[in-house]
């Protein structure tokens, strides 16, 4: 499990992991709607909210950890953070727009605050990691 975490670790210090990751909640949020399947996964209700959670949550947490890989020694500041975070908020956001518009799927709000939501808790954990002491 420790050499699991390490390999994550190193991994989330790439810039290429942050574009991916940026590029696959692209994909995955233009999908055409009819090809999500309907039933609810694990019988939970509003996974697709749990989903946004965890999409823009990574979202955060790759593109901060590339810029404090990429400043290190020094350690990430709370200003750092609260611009990824404003970032994150807003391609969430943008992303909703670009539904709205390009696709056959819904402006949701509900996705909006879940994508927020994801991004704030990484946020927070990423700061209590890797503030300055």
């Amino acid at each position: 499990m420790h050499n699991l975490i390490v390999i994550f670790k190193k991994l989330s210090q790439s810039v290429w992991i942050a574009i991916a990751w940026t590029i696959i909640i692209f994909i995955l949020l233009v999908i055409p709607q009819e090809s999500i399947p309907e039933e609810q996964l694990f019988d939970i209700s509003d996974f697709d909210k749990i989903v946004h959670c965890i999409l823009f949550g990574f979202f955060l947490w790759f593109w901060a950890c590339w810029y404090a890989a990429k400043k290190a020694p020094a350690r990430t500041g709370f200003q750092t953070v609260l611009v990824i975070l404003v970032i994150t908020i807003i391609y969430g956001l943008g992303m909703e727009y670009y539904q709205k518009y390009f696709t056959s799927r819904d402006f949701d709000f509900g996705d909006v605050i879940a994508d927020s939501l994801g991004a704030v808790i990484a946020a927070i954990v990423f700061w209590l990691t890797y503030r300055k002491k």
